[in-house]
Order: structure tokens, then C-alpha cells, then sequence
């Protein structure tokens, strides 16, 4: 099974590529041309424990006391990032 940061990747990407491609029908852009957008979630944790990573620190118990809401509000401005681009 995918891990959570590869699916969000996943659908990013299809996400912007489909809404890339209506802007640009929509927009007058050459239909062979594309833009790609790379956005690092290498530090997107969350906040369930893998014991097969190095994640201790963002767990509920971890230094840095990450939990649900202080997740959904970086994936909420990961994706508001996506979406002005």
C-alpha cells in the first residue's frame, strides 16, 4: 500500500496537470506545451508512528508535539500552494 506522502504526491500531480490542461484550452496556450510543478513533502509528516522511519519527532508524544490539526493545516497550505501555481 502507498504511503500517505506518495498518494498525496500522486493526486497532486494528476490535479494540476488536468487543471493545467482546461487553463490552457481555456487560455489560448498550445496544446503540446505542459507545466510541471515539483513540490518537496519530504518533511510532511503524519501523525501516526512508523516504526520503519525516522518520524518519532512529529508523532503526539514526540519533541515537537505534532498532532491532527497542526497536520491538516500544513496540508491545507501545501494544497493552497499547489492551487496558485
Amino acid at each position: 500500500m502507498l504511503q500517505i506522502k506518495t498518494r498525496i504526491l500522486i493526486i497532486s500531480v494528476i490535479m494540476l496537470l488536468s487543471n493545467r490542461l482546461i487553463e490552457g484550452q481555456n487560455l489560448g496556450y498550445k496544446k503540446d506545451s505542459i507545466q510541471i510543478l515539483f513540490y518537496n513533502v519530504e518533511n510532511l509528516f503524519d501523525v501516526s508512528d512508523d516504526p520503519f522511519t525516522e518520524d518519532d519527532e512529529y508523532t503526539p508524544q514526540g519533541l515537537s508535539g505534532w498532532n491532527q490539526f497542526r497536520y491538516d493545516k500544513k496540508l491545507n497550505r501545501i494544497s493552497q500552494a499547489i492551487i496558485s501555481f
